[in-house]
């Protein structure tokens, strides 16, 4: 008698409140209550991806890096362009390479691997490098230079029997042709031994030599 009384002061409570039966059931029910607890809760959303993580390089379909671009190819061809060329001396000299002279005199009228030909000059190499020469100076003139290997008195007037080389070409200037053991002036001739004066010849209507 109690539950059907307990009954009707519900239907009437609901009648009076304008709420349905099926609204009060949903809002007291026990599983509702937990679903709503969850879904109130502060969510926890993922870390954002940084936009400083480093991206892998972009790859070809067939999982191979790009090939350089046409800008990179160009510049790698520039550089190559750019690389360093024989520089041309003033004077050829000893130890002068292959390149050096030929940048400096241009193409030989011939040529072998151990002598470069100018005109009446020619030049003798070892090893692609310059070690004698024999130049004509007035048909086919190529600028040689010999420079003294040591300490020689500047204010030297003449040499002679003794002297070293290094003498002689302070007096006498660099030879139009040399040997290891001969030095040529035009038509006259210093002959060493031991890098040493031991005779000559002169010919005064060439290039005479100032020898005592």
């Amino acid at each position: 008698m109690l539950f059907v009384i307990a009954v009707i002061a519900c239907i009437a409570y609901l009648l009076m409140t304008g709420k349905s039966v099926r609204t009060f059931l949903s809002v007291h029910s026990p599983g509702n209550e937990q679903v709503a607890s969850v879904s109130d809760s502060p969510s926890v959303s993922a870390p954002a991806a940084s936009s400083e993580t480093a991206q892998p390089a972009p790859r070809n379909a067939d999982n191979r890096l790009p090939a350089k671009t046409h800008a990179e190819a160009h510049a790698g061809t520039q550089q190559a362009a750019a690389a360093p060329r024989p520089k041309s001396l003033p004077f050829v000299t000893v130890g002068s390479t292959r390149d050096e002279v030929l940048a400096q005199q241009g193409p030989p009228t011939a040529a072998s691997e151990d002598k470069l030909v100018y005109g009446k000059s020619e030049l003798y190499l070892k090893d692609d490098a310059v070690v004698g020469w024999r130049v004509d100076p007035f048909a086919s003139p190529i600028r040689v230079k010999m420079w003294p290997q040591g300490s020689v008195d500047p204010e030297l007037d003449f040499f002679s029997y003794g002297s070293s080389k290094d003498a002689v070409i302070v007096v006498q200037g660099t030879p139009t042709a040399f040997t290891e053991n001969k030095f040529e002036y035009g038509g006259s001739v210093v002959y060493f031994q031991n890098n040493r004066v031991v005779s000559w010849r002169n010919d005064p209507a060439s290039i005479p030599l100032k020898a005592r």
